[in-house]
């Protein structure tokens, strides 16, 4: 038999907070925007990459928070009613729709990201000029079920009203 494992106090720790952990992620990526912004002229493709920095920001807003149960917050919140209020549209190309959930589309996106099913139209460090298509299967050997893509502008928007909203509605 081996030794009991030691389990480690986290309750005075923020990061260990899905909710901090996506304001932090929020932050990050507010910071390299701008750092990009000053620096996107440069030619030679050393600069900030935008775009991996909007997907890796995905990460941290919608996996941690689907994976502490936080999006049950966001079980009833229409795709449509957001898109009224600003937020980017997605577009579907397999079992989603418009008027889905945010919910809904946390989980595909929570299921994509988690399992790399993400896929590039380029390598342009320019938002505007790639679209991401995020899939979800039930397991890496079934069918595709579920497609949606959105342009790396968008996700980008569509990152920081997703952190804010979490913030405003669950923190």
């Amino acid at each position: 038999m081996g030794e009991p494992e030691e389990i480690l106090d986290t309750t005075t720790i923020g990061r260990n907070d899905a909710i901090r952990f996506a304001s932090l992620t929020l932050a990050n990526l507010e910071f390299l925007e701008q750092a990009w912004r000053a620096d996107h002229s440069r030619s030679d493709g050393s600069g900030i990459h935008l775009v991996t920095q909007t997907v890796n920001s995905l990460l941290g807003l919608v996996v941690f928070t689907c994976e502490k149960k936080y999006v049950r917050c966001t079980l009833s919140e229409r795709l449509v009613d957001l898109a009224e209020k600003g937020w980017p549209s997605w577009t579907f190309t397999l079992g989603g729709a418009p008027n889905h959930t945010l919910g809904e589309l946390i989980y595909h996106l929570r299921n994509g990201a988690a399992h790399a099913r993400l896929a590039f139209s380029s390598d342009s460090s320019l938002p505007a000029d790639v679209r991401i298509t995020v899939e979800d299967a039930l397991s890496k050997t079934s069918p595709v079920y579920w497609r949606a893509s959105i342009t790396a502008a968008d996700l980008l928007k569509f990152c920081h009203l997703y952190g804010k909203h979490v913030d405003e509605v669950i923190g």
